[in-house]
């Protein structure tokens, strides 16, 4: 009966044993699966300081954070105006539409949001005045190239003055000087019919010796001899002989720019044969350009000076005119001078219109050789390129 007894307790241990073995390894398990849930929590909380600050201050709420809480969820905030990142100014505005009624974002991008935490300090943004890379200054090329064409207009404006102006001077000199001949010619008149009433006062006439007898004129009425009707009109139709050459010269000032088209076809007609022998010959070319071009550069401030010179004797010239509508005898003496100012205006006016166009067709046939050399350049450098195209 003992041995039983103590089978059966041996049996009920070892069960036991075996309970416990298996509750111990549950046991186990379970702490290690709860070990790695905690250090990543751990991991965490130390990762994300800022979360759990926001969750303390969610929890630990004070009464001012209330009130305030109150107000914005019923006036909203406000976004207050910046220079956003292209320097253009955004005025500002309210947050009170819906949810969203907190000012969030960046300082140079402001919204509207509905969390509380996103929302941005604006006190410590400081982009509420103009930048100072915004502040530039006007550019100074396109401003330099604009008056220095209108200092080019007004230097052509003020030769075209003085031209008009001489011009108008020598036209009332002309008309002047006229008047004054019409006026000696009623004079005369006066003094021819005094001589004709003296000679039809006498009985006979009169026979002069150079005429001999048997010369007779025609006779008018109340006895004129046609001699002396001869006699009036030549004294009438006498003039001083530079008039005619100053009313040539101010027509040919006037008609300037038809004379000028005409000049330029002149010499276009007889250069073209140069310039087709220049095109035959490249060499010609390569000789003769330097040289034209250096003559060209020689020549130019030379031009410019004279142009001035030439300036100073325009303006000077009314003063020419008007001694010669005061005195006839300062016609003669300074009609040659008058005639070479007006030449030489005259002159002014052809060079400044024609050395563009000379420059031009002189460099025309250098630029179309060049031309021609980049384009068999480019044919022989890049032969893949032409048959691409061919084909």
């Amino acid at each position: 009966h003992l041995v039983s007894i103590w089978s059966t307790m041996v049996g009920h241990s070892m069960i036991l044993y075996m309970v416990l073995t298996v509750l111990l390894g549950w046991a186990s398990q379970a702490q290690d699966e709860t070990t790695p849930e905690m250090d990543i929590t751990q991991a965490n909380q130390t990762a994300d300081p800022a979360m759990a600050f926001v969750t303390l201050e969610g929890a630990l709420s004070s009464p001012a954070a209330e009130v305030e809480e109150e107000t914005v969820a019923h006036t909203g905030t406000r976004c207050q105006g910046y220079y956003d990142v292209m320097g253009q100014w955004d005025p500002p505005f309210n947050c009170n539409a819906g949810i969203f009624l907190y000012c969030c974002g960046t300082c140079f991008y402001r919204f509207c949001c509905q969390f509380r935490q996103q929302r941005l300090d604006q006190t410590s943004c400081s982009n509420y005045d103009t930048p100072i890379w915004a502040n530039t200054g006007k550019p100074a090329d396109p401003i330099t190239e604009v008056h220095s064409e209108h200092e080019r207009d007004r230097t052509h404006l003020i030769v075209y003055i003085i031209c008009g102006v001489v011009a108008v001077m020598v036209l009332v000199g002309i008309f002047t000087k006229l008047g004054l001949e019409k006026r000696r010619g009623g004079q005369n008149d006066l003094g021819n019919s005094r001589n004709l009433q003296e000679l039809l006062k006498k009985p006979g006439r009169e026979l002069n010796p150079v005429d001999g007898p048997g010369s007779s004129y025609p006779t008018g009425a109340c006895g004129v001899s046609a001699r002396v009707l001869r006699s009036r009109s030549g004294e009438r139709g006498g003039s001083h002989p530079i008039v005619p050459i100053l009313i040539i010269l101010i027509i040919i000032i006037i008609l300037s720019p038809i004379l000028i088209i005409i000049i330029i076809l002149i010499i276009i007609i007889i250069l073209s044969p140069i310039f087709f022998l220049l095109l035959l010959s490249p060499m010609l070319i390569i000789i003769l350009s330097p040289i034209l071009i250096i003559i060209i550069i020689i020549l130019s401030p030379i031009l410019i000076i004279l142009s001035r010179i030439l300036i100073i004797f325009i303006i000077l010239s009314p003063i020419l005119i008007i001694f010669i509508i005061l005195s006839p005898i300062l016609i003669i003496i300074l009609s040659p001078i008058l005639i070479i100012i007006l030449l030489l205006i005259l002159i002014i006016i052809i060079i400044n219109i024609l050395c563009p166009i000379l420059i031009i067709i002189i460099l025309s046939p250098i630029l179309i050789i060049i031309l021609i050399i980049i384009l068999l350049l480019f044919l022989i450098l890049s032969p893949s390129l032409l048959v691409c195209s061919i084909f």
